[in-house]
């Protein structure tokens, strides 16, 4: 078995949440791209987006992905557009197994209600952007997963549950 978990998903499914309750679980290290990202350069990703452009992101993001795939043993949570790059997947797969936080896009919808800190979420029309963006990244999502992971209607618990129930059967394979 591939020695790291790779969390991918849209806005707002758990990737982060979940990164880290899995991290404690398993008493692993959790390394959250875009909080690394903003740990290096002192801006969120939506401030890169922003004052330096998604090239300037996605340029970095490829950089920290780059870095992170290298080690084992490890979690690694990527933002949402991660994917629109796929070397980023084929690096991060060959050490690790990638599981894919999907939610309704009504549930989307909802968690992101009171979320400002998002490019996406500065459109005039909220929804019609998340739609958008949800049907252009959609196609990418699903061939970068090994495991798809529903998080609509659950607690960050029962997700972290329910992939410790995938490598569990993944061991025993």
């Amino acid at each position: 078995m591939k020695s790291n978990i790779i969390i991918i998903g849209f806005i707002s499914t758990g990737k982060s949440a979940v990164g880290k309750a899995l991290g404690e679980r398993l008493d692993r290290k959790v390394i959250d791209i875009d909080q690394m990202i903003h740990y290096h350069t002192g801006k969120s990703p939506g401030e890169i987006f922003e004052a330096d452009g998604e090239i300037t992101f996605r340029e970095m993001e490829i950089e920290h992905i780059k870095w992170a795939s290298r080690n084992k043993n490890i979690i690694i949570s990527l933002g949402g557009g991660a994917v629109v790059n796929r070397i980023n997947i084929d690096r991060l797969k060959l050490n690790g197994t990638v599981f894919l936080l999907t939610a309704t896009l009504e549930e989307i919808i909802d968690r992101t209600a009171c979320q400002e800190s998002r490019p996406i979420l500065d459109a005039d029309d909220r929804e019609e952007a998340l739609q958008k963006l949800w049907e252009e990244r959609s196609c990418l999502w699903g061939p970068a997963a090994d495991v798809f992971v529903d998080t609509s209607d659950k607690s960050v618990d029962d997700v972290v549950e329910e992939i410790l129930g995938y490598l569990d059967d993944m061991k025993s394979k």
